[in-house]
């Protein structure tokens, strides 16, 4: 049964689909009574069937409905099985790598995890190595940590656009910058610039801080403010990364603000002496509203400013540890802030803590801050009484869980 042309017009159907059906077939007929011993012009029986089959997948490209309509996966599977039931030494590897290498958009439609990791690993390399791209269609879930990232890492150094599809989540903090740089690379210089701002924000977009590994002066001005806006929206402490000497103020300010609204402790991270006060005040505000305790780390002169310090302790009362003096002895002010936040009347001065007229006025404005009070007004029999007048007020009588609650809820 080895004698006659093989490659008849049947084999040329225009679906690939189609095509490997028919290749099936005649692959099924021609092991029929032979053995991989089998020989002709000195191919084995599995030299002629892999050709066959070869030539079944030599399109270009594979359409995906019709690979489903068709069954391509199964193809390759019962080729295999079929070659098993004839004694033919032809494994699903052999097959899904002799595919492959004809064309190897054929990766899309073998699931590597119905083959054995080792030789999975060999079937992914070999594609990802003819076409990083396909890197799309490899679960990389299916892979030990090491073998994914020998993957990814072939892929991306084949084609660096092959980034694109790689999920990062994937890998530890370490082999993701390794393999962004991989990708970001361009030593031959063979990356057009929307390629490389491409491959940039979906470096960013995934991890903020891989902005560290990209040189931002290398980009346009609009890529460079694309790229820090996105790393900074998914990380706001990848600022630390940023490089402001290359931007405009307005681009500072967007970036800076944008990593606030994020994360406020990015306070502790800006170098806040690049901004002039107006724009050192928004982006303080913006930072303290998310978390008031990053007051500690604004400039003395914001520290000692009301809306800056009423935001902050509206976020935390804690932060009126970090309030300027003069603030914590501006009685106004005080007022002001406990109207917002009663809680604040432990961090005041002792002092104040002490004085009769303060505490009454406190207390109009919220009771619950004499349980702060100092010891000895707190024993006061007068203050006790203003106290549950006050509270009475409130609709609360004398009952310690109350009060507790009512501390809690402010």
């Amino acid at each position: 049964q080895l004698g006659g042309n093989w490659w008849n017009s049947d084999l040329y159907i225009k679906d690939p689909g189609r095509r490997a059906i028919k290749a099936t077939q005649q692959f099924q007929n021609i092991i029929q009574g032979s053995n991989d011993k089998t020989q002709r012009n000195g191919e084995t029986l599995k030299d002629v069937s892999l050709r066959i089959f070869r030539r079944a997948y030599s399109s270009n490209k594979v359409d995906r409905e019709q690979d489903e309509l068709f069954g391509l996966q199964n193809i390759l599977y019962s080729t295999a099985r079929d070659a098993q039931g004839y004694s033919l030494s032809l494994d699903r590897k052999e097959i899904a790598l002799a595919a492959v290498r004809e064309n190897v958009f054929v990766i899309s439609t073998i699931n590597l995890a119905w083959i054995e990791p080792e030789d999975a690993k060999e079937i992914a390399l070999a594609a990802v190595c003819q076409n990083g791209a396909t890197i799309e269609h490899i679960d990389l879930k299916i892979f030990t940590k090491e073998d994914a990232k020998e993957i990814v890492l072939a892929a991306v150094r084949q084609n660096n656009g092959a980034f694109n599809c790689v999920d990062l989540s994937v890998f530890n903090s370490e082999d993701a910058q390794e393999i962004a740089s991989a990708a970001i690379s361009d030593d031959q210089g063979t990356l057009s610039f929307d390629s490389r701002t491409r491959i940039a924000l979906t470096a960013v977009r995934q991890n903020g801080n891989m902005i560290q590994l990209i040189n931002l002066s290398e980009f346009n001005s609009k890529d460079k403010i694309k790229i820090a806006l996105a790393a900074v929206r998914q990380n706001g402490l990848a600022i630390k990364y940023v490089n402001f000497s290359l931007f405009e103020s307005n681009a500072k300010m967007k970036i800076a603000i944008a990593a606030a609204e994020l994360d406020g402790s990015i306070l502790n991270s800006i170098n806040l002496s690049l901004f002039n006060l107006e724009d050192k005040k928004k982006i303080v505000l913006t930072a303290v509203t998310q978390n008031g305790t990053m007051l500690q780390f604004a400039p003395k002169e914001l520290q000692n400013d009301k809306d800056v310090v009423l935001a902050a302790i509206s976020s935390n009362e804690t932060a009126f540890k970090y309030a300027s003096l003069d603030l914590k002895r501006d009685v106004k002010f005080i007022l002001k802030a406990i109207e917002i936040k009663p809680q604040i009347f432990k961090f005041i001065c002792s002092d104040l803590k002490k004085d009769p007229k303060f505490l009454e006025a406190c207390m109009v404005v919220n009771p619950n801050v004499f349980i702060h009070a100092d010891e000895a007004l707190k024993g006061d029999v007068l203050f006790q009484n203003k106290f549950m007048q006050y509270r009475k007020k409130m609709g609360l009588s004398w009952n310690s869980k109350k009060i507790r609650k009512a501390e809690r809820s402010g």
